[in-house]
């Protein structure tokens, strides 16, 4: 679903906005939480399962950051986890198919006469 299309503007966001108007203040970001998965599901639910485990990594690394407020060296742990969590997933996601098809592009375009493959066939 995009922002501009028809079934957005016109079912989509006044039934978000209604739902976040009507539920109680300790509901709203919950409203918002479930809208926003089904917004993101609507275009690929098959990567629901991911967007789920990554936030489920997200929110236990900020409660362990909470949780462990006094031991900075564990506060710093899982950051880096979060950190990595979030940044591998997008790198996998967005650019392993560029890096992979450039390492491939490389190595076909590589001319036999290269000091790689002459060294190579030299070892054996």
């Amino acid at each position: 679903m995009v922002f501009s299309t028809i079934i957005f503007l016109f079912r989509f966001l006044p039934i978000t906005l209604a739902l976040y108007y009507l539920a109680p203040a300790k509901l709203k970001n919950t409203v918002l939480f479930v809208c926003s998965l089904v917004f993101y599901c609507w275009g690929e639910v098959r990567f629901f399962p991911v967007m789920l485990a990554l936030i489920l990594i997200n929110y236990l690394c900020g409660l362990g950051l909470e949780v462990f407020d006094a031991k900075p060296g564990v506060r710093k742990v899982l950051l880096l986890v979060a950190l990595a969590a979030s940044l591998g997933m997008l790198f996998y996601f967005k650019y392993a198919n560029f890096v992979l098809r450039s390492v491939n592009a490389k190595k076909v375009n590589m001319p036999p006469s290269s000091p790689t493959i002459r060294s190579a066939n030299r070892t054996k």
